[in-house]
């Protein structure tokens, strides 16, 4: 319900008027904010400068499918104007001379998205200082070199994604001292070098998923004192080094999804003091160095889904104080090891082991080593019929929920229980059991009650 309200509003408040006025390919409209809206389409880029109209009265220019291959100082060339927003999506634009923005000093929103551009010039942007969102999204840019955003001190978005860099120089940045959202997305940047970031010391949420990174240097973060978010799924990175993350003492989220890690080597995690969400899923882990999660005091949720562990210990969880879930499903663990000696996990309270090879573990021993527990996910591993119910058992009974694949409702699990004890039989087409010695025979008895007066009846025919 929120979000259609939200929707609602925004088309209350942004949905234009109808055209007040039409000339020459532009109309000219009222929004119901009272801003006023040039609207132009199919037109060339000489077009503005034989443009008749008192643009000082408009805040937003848009052009729709126009032919715009070249902009110049004399493509918007406007004596005098209170343009504020300039859209020039999909409009074919293949290069942007210096000052070509010069004549807009009130601009605050500049989108380009989805043209042709190839490079930028040292001072294309200089002019328009005001200048708060750059999106140059879809398109061809190949490299940023230094001081290409020159004079753009104000800038608070710059929106990168899906063009062709592969070169980012150490200045490039340089101008943008009050950046805090920066998307570099699907481009072709094969590695971070020192450095790379420094003069971004306001940033708040670094993207760069999709890209072709395989090595991040040590000192590749420097500077980024105040980041937030940083997003690096979807790469080719296969190893850290010790003290990678150190200067983002800030950091609060950290993906590291769909890489090709093989180890957590010794500090690699060390100063992120503040992290409280480390994802880690679907990478070619096998081990972790002891140490290797030091120093993640405030971490709250460690994701090591799909990976290839065969062996887990709980003391890689040490002086974790906020850690509240683990995810480790589908690896291939077959020992999950809990050691007498290893520090109590007060606060964790979710462990997700599904899709692994365990046919053992230490349940008691995790119940007092873990005593705020309150999810256990069990489901597809070896167990044994009666250890998986003597466990299941004792983890109800410890107010404890067991979770299969999808969810932790006690009749998905007695299914789960039934798939794994009676199997054997699933082909047969008649079961004949003769319940004798005090055991009633009923046909409408589950499968799991079945088994219990089946060990019953066992244990007391034995007993003799």
């Amino acid at each position: 319900m929120e979000a259609w309200i939200s929707l609602l509003i925004v088309i209350i408040v942004f949905h234009p008027s109808k055209n007040v006025q039409n000339n020459y390919g532009c109309s000219y409209e009222v929004l119901l904010t009272n801003d006023r809206q040039i609207v132009c389409a199919n037109i060339t880029s000489s077009f503005f400068q034989y443009f008749n109209i008192n643009v000082n009265r408009y805040h937003w220019l848009t052009c729709k499918s126009c032919n715009l291959s070249t902009i110049s100082t004399e493509t918007f060339h406007f004596p005098k104007n209170a343009i504020t927003y300039l859209f020039l999506i999909d409009n074919q634009i293949i290069s942007i001379s210096n000052y070509s923005f010069s004549k807009l000093p009130h601009l605050k929103v500049l989108n380009l998205r989805n043209n042709l551009i190839r490079t930028i010039a040292t001072h294309t942007f200089s002019g328009i200082g005001k200048l708060l969102q750059l999106d140059l999204s879809r398109n061809l840019l190949e490299r940023l070199d230094a001081d290409t955003f020159r004079d753009l001190e104000n800038l608070d978005i710059l929106n990168l994604n899906q063009n062709r860099i592969s070169f980012v120089h150490q200045e490039a940045f340089a101008s943008l001292k009050r950046l805090k959202y920066l998307y570099i997305n699907r481009n072709y940047i094969s590695s971070l070098s020192d450095n790379m970031f420094e003069n971004l010391v306001d940033l708040k949420i670094l993207y760069l998923e999709n890209n072709d990174i395989t090595e991040i240097s040590r000192l590749a973060f420097n500077g980024l004192d105040n980041l937030n978010y940083l997003y690096l799924n979807n790469n080719t990175i296969i190893t850290l080094s010790q003290y990678n993350f150190k200067p983002l003492r800030n950091l609060i989220d950290l993906q590291l999804r769909f890489n090709n890690l093989t180890i957590i080597d010794t500090s690699v995690f060390n100063g992120l003091r503040n992290l409280k969400f480390l994802y880690l899923g679907n990478n070619r882990l096998e081990s972790i160095n002891w140490y290797g999660l030091i120093g993640l005091d405030s971490l709250e949720v460690i994701d090591l889904i799909e990976n290839k562990f065969q062996y887990f210990s709980l003391g890689h969880l040490k002086n974790m104080k906020n850690l509240t879930v683990l995810w480790l499903e589908n690896n291939n663990i077959s020992n999950f090891t809990i050691h007498s000696d290893t520090d109590v996990q007060n606060s964790l309270k979710v462990i997700n082991l599904v899709k692994n090879e365990l046919d053992y573990i230490d349940y008691r021993l995790l119940f007092k080593k873990v005593p705020q527990l309150e999810e256990v996910w069990l489901g597809r591993n070896n167990w044994t019929c009666e250890f998986i119910i003597e466990m299941h058992d004792f983890f109800v009974s410890s107010n404890i929920s067991v979770c299969t694949v999808a969810n932790c409702t006690g009749e998905a699990f007695k299914r789960y229980i039934d798939s794994i004890c009676f199997e054997p039989y699933a082909n047969e087409t008649e079961l004949s059991y003769d319940f004798a010695t005090d055991c009633t025979n009923s046909s409408s008895v589950s499968y799991f009650i079945l088994f219990v007066v089946l060990l019953k009846c066992y244990v007391s025919s034995t007993s003799f």
